[in-house]
């Protein structure tokens, strides 16, 4: 049970850093657009 918690927190973990640096680089072409 300990793993699997484990694993889904790494992938919950995984998910957030792709959606802030998914965030990032999408203000940054707003940004580039509003210029």
């Amino acid at each position: 049970m300990e793993l699997k918690e484990t694993l889904a927190l790494r992938h919950i973990v995984s998910c957030s850093e792709v959606i802030t640096r998914w965030q990032r680089s999408f203000r940054k072409l707003l940004g580039e657009v509003t210029k």
